[in-house]
Parts: C-alpha cells; sequence; structure tokens
C-alpha cells in the first residue's frame, strides 16, 4: 500500500496521487501597513488560524494564541473543478491539477511576490495589495520554486524547460528546453544554472544566455518510485593539498548521490544510500552546508555525508519516509508523509517528532526560531523548533503543497485553491483589515 499522502509514478510515467479538493472561502480584507502597530492578539481573524492542540478554542480564548495572521488573502489562479480520473487526465492531457507544487518568493528590490502556477502563468505579484502587477504566459505548468538573481528571476517548468525573466517586468530572457519536466527548484553558482530533470538528468547552462553547457543522465531504476526530484546542491569543495573545486551534488531515483565537477560534469564519486525494493528516491532536496552534504532516502534513512568522498560522517535509519529536509545551525530539519522530525545536527540522533493527521509535507522552513510545514491535504503548522512543540496550524482544506516564503515580519503561501496568503508575526487583530494600503 502507498504511503498517504505521496504522489508516486509507475515507470516514470508520472501518475499523480490524488489530493483532496475543495474550494476557499476567504476573501481579500485589507492589508498591513508598512510599520506594523501593536502585538499580536486573539481576534478570531477571517482564516483558521487555532492552536491545534485546542482545536474547539474560540476567540479570546487564552489557550489560543495567534502567531502568523493573515495581511490579505488574494486569488491568483483560476482552477476549473473536474471528476475525471486521475489516468484519464494524465494520458488525456487534460489540466487536472489539484496542487500548486511551486513555492513563491518575495523580491524585497521590486516589492513584488513571484510565483509560478499551475494555470501556466508566471506571475509578479504586488506586496503591498496582492495583486498581478505582471503576467507571462509559458508553455507548461510551473512546479518548481523560483529563484531570484540579480535583476533576475529563474525557474523550471513542467514542459521542459529553464526559464530566466526580468523579475520587475516579466520580459523573458531566455528559455532553454531540457529532456523533461522540471520540478525542483535550480542551483545557481557563478554564471551556471543547474536543473534536475524527470529524467534523472542534471543540466547545466549559462546564467547569462541560457546556452547548454553539458548535461549527465543517471540511469532510471526499474519499478515504482516517486513523483518529483530533489535540488542539487552545489558549491566549492575544499580538498587537503588540492586546489578548489566548484563541485555539483544531485540526489537520484535508485537512491544514491552523486558529485560532479560543475566545470564539465566529471563524476567525483556515487554513493548508495537507499535500502529495500521500492521507494527508494533522494528526492529531499541536497543541502551542503559547513563543509557536510546532507540528504534522506525515502527509504533508507538520513545521512551526513563527506562532500570529498561520499563516505558517511551519521546516519540514522531510524527515520523512515523523510522526502524533505532543512538544515539549521543546531538541527536538521526532515518531512515526510504525516511527520516532522528534528535532528541534531552534530550526532543525527532524534531532538523531537511532530505528527498531522493526513498528507504529505512541504520543505521546512525556519523562522525566529519556528519550524513551519505546509501539508497539501490540511494546515500549515508553525511548531517550537527546540521541542516541537505546535504553536499554531493556519488554514485547511485543499492544503498548502508548497513551502511558505519568509522576509522579516511576513510570510507569503500559496494554497492549492489557487490563492495568495500573505501573513504576518505582527498582526494586530481584525482591525488590519481596515486600515490603508501602503
Amino acid at each position: 500500500m502507498l504511503n498517504p499522502g505521496v504522489a508516486v509514478r509507475w515507470g516514470r510515467l508520472g501518475l499523480v496521487g490524488l489530493v483532496a479538493a475543495g474550494t476557499l472561502g476567504a476573501r481579500p480584507f485589507g492589508v498591513e501597513l508598512p510599520s506594523w502597530i501593536g502585538t499580536p492578539r486573539n481576534d478570531k481573524a477571517p482564516w483558521d488560524w487555532r492552536d491545534p492542540v485546542h482545536r474547539k478554542a474560540g476567540a479570546g480564548d487564552g489557550k489560543a494564541r495567534m502567531i502568523y495572521g493573515p495581511l490579505y488573502i488574494t486569488r491568483i489562479t483560476q482552477q476549473e473543478e473536474t471528476g475525471a480520473n486521475v489516468l484519464e487526465a494524465v494520458t488525456q492531457g487534460g489540466a487536472w491539477n489539484k496542487r500548486e507544487l511551486a513555492s513563491p518568493v518575495f523580491d524585497p528590490s521590486s516589492g513584488l511576490v513571484l510565483l509560478g502556477t499551475s494555470d501556466k502563468h508566471f506571475y509578479g505579484v504586488s506586496v503591498k495589495s496582492g495583486d498581478p502587477v505582471w503576467r507571462e504566459k509559458l508553455e507548461g505548468r510551473v512546479s518548481s520554486t523560483p529563484m531570484t538573481e540579480g535583476e533576475n528571476v529563474l525557474f523550471g517548468a513542467d514542459d521542459g524547460a529553464i526559464y530566466s525573466m526580468r523579475k520587475a517586468t516579466g520580459v523573458r530572457n531566455w528559455r532553454y528546453q531540457a529532456d523533461a519536466e522540471i520540478t525542483a527548484p535550480l542551483r545557481i553558482l557563478g554564471d551556471r544554472v543547474f536543473a534536475h530533470t524527470a529524467q534523472d538528468t542534471l543540466v547545466c547552462v549559462r546564467k547569462s544566455t541560457g546556452e547548454w553547457l553539458w548535461q549527465v543522465r543517471h540511469p532510471l531504476p526499474v519499478g515504482i518510485s516517486l513523483l518529483g526530484e530533489g535540488a542539487p546542491a552545489a558549491g566549492v569543495l575544499l580538498r587537503d593539498g588540492d586546489a578548489p573545486v566548484e563541485v555539483v551534488f544531485v540526489g537520484h531515483a535508485d537512491g544514491s548521490v552523486s558529485a560532479l565537477e560543475a566545470s564539465d560534469g566529471h563524476l567525483l564519486w556515487s554513493t548508495p544510500l537507499a535500502k529495500g525494493d521500492d521507494f527508494l528516491d533522494v528526492d529531499s532536496d541536497l543541502v551542503y552546508d559547513g563543509g557536510v552534504l546532507y540528504a534522506a532516502a525515502f527509504h533508507g534513512g538520513v545521512f551526513a555525508l563527506d562532500p570529498a568522498s561520499g563516505a558517511t560522517l551519521w546516519t540514522n535509519d531510524k527515520v523512515d519516509s523523510v522526502n524533505r529536509l532543512a538544515v539549521t545551525a543546531s538541527y536538521v530539519i526532515l518531512a515526510g508523509p504525516k511527520q516532522v522530525v528534528a535532528l541534531s545536527r552534530a550526532d543525527g540522533k532524534v531532538h523531537w517528532r511532530f505528527a498531522f493527521p493526513s498528507g504529505g509535507a512541504s520543505t521546512p522552513v525556519v523562522h525566529r526560531g519556528r519550524v513551519m510545514v505546509s501539508t497539501d491535504r490540511g494546515a500549515m503548522y508553525v511548531l517550537n523548533i527546540t521541542d516541537g512543540r505546535p504553536l499554531q496550524y493556519y488554514g485547511g482544506k485543499p492544503g498548502f503543497t508548497g513551502s511558505p516564503a519568509v522576509y522579516r515580519d511576513m510570510a507569503f503561501l500559496l494554497s492549492n485553491g489557487g490563492y495568495l496568503h500573505a501573513l504576518s508575526d505582527r498582526y494586530a487583530g481584525s482591525m488590519a483589515g481596515q486600515r490603508l494600503p501602503w
């Protein structure tokens, strides 16, 4: 039986797992001033924000608390409802998609929230009002979280293309066509852009022009594997007695991790991590930080690896079925279907666990001592980073597949219903909706 909340594919056909659908009744109700006034109160917001431990807590209940309250909620995409069978939608080329996989990103220089959606568009949305400032039509849906670089924004799409656009206007700089859909975030190192495609191909193009530089395709496994790929990691590798070398690390559907020279794709090492016969995927985004490479295999555990050799520094094989990973100064935060787990970064021992009722989880985001994890069948959970204690839940069906984007006091979250939620941890209750826009 498949793990709940995990979309799968059989033989890489792209069979999409069914996700609970629903509609959102929230409407835009105002925006916050640039300088947030007051402190959070327990006013009942127009969205479900309560503490998950006290689900029946109402307005003014001292046990309930608000950390992130909504500044505004605005509809970005207009998704069509359909009762089509998933297989029919896939084989007949239908536009069925109940999930918004790409997370937004906030660009402070332009004052825009940048996001790609399932309606085959990319948007620049005003942070002041939630209204689109520009919209660019694409050839495919966007499942890849964008990255900003200088004056540009770069991302991959389901049409198998890498796009570079001017982030202030949406004017396209270039488009490169790869061999398959790109659902993982891109990685940038110098003037090189790396994309990991659904064919387990690592593609390298020039950031300034989109010119193809090299690509390496890893053999796909036979049988069942998870839908989606993890983002590669890139950085400079320092080895005793050797000159520094730029390296890109990538996880594979067969449960291995490889290190390649960023200049030409030359393989430096490859290490198997997974155990078992199926769901071996290393689909978590890889993290290279502090001279250590961190990776998680869905069946096989969590690993801290020596980036020079691929040797295991520590592993925890008791933590299973995780496909999302983030690293802080003290913790490795993992997430997967119905669970969030924090490990000690020093030795990989479990520090705390948090369980939620159903669905898959987003990549954890750490903000001001809190862990924010979205779930694709329900709420976004806010947890205390030191002990995993739940502080708040926000939202409900149809859920949030992508992670929140955080910047200072703000967080931005795209729901599976196509609504952009602008939140703040300096929200000051229901009066915020009556303030004038910027």
